[in-house]
């Protein structure tokens, strides 16, 4: 990139069109945010469940008592 693009001043928005431009990818953020969180959380379940495999079938067994 020429160092002349970069000396370039960055032209002046009105309001209305920073705010028009700046609400989709807050909303697409938040849908990000949340779809990460939730996975996260998914994987993270099946994770404990793998790793105590062995007491979560102890649990399930009758006891003899």
């Amino acid at each position: 990139m020429p160092l002349r693009l970069l000396s370039r001043p960055i032209p002046f928005r009105a309001k209305e069109e920073s705010i028009a431009s700046v609400a989709p990818p807050q909303r697409r953020n938040l849908w990000r945010t949340s779809l990460l969180l939730a996975s996260s959380a998914a994987f993270g379940g099946i994770a404990v469940a793998i790793w105590n495999r062995r007491t979560l079938a102890k649990m399930r067994q009758p006891r003899g008592d």
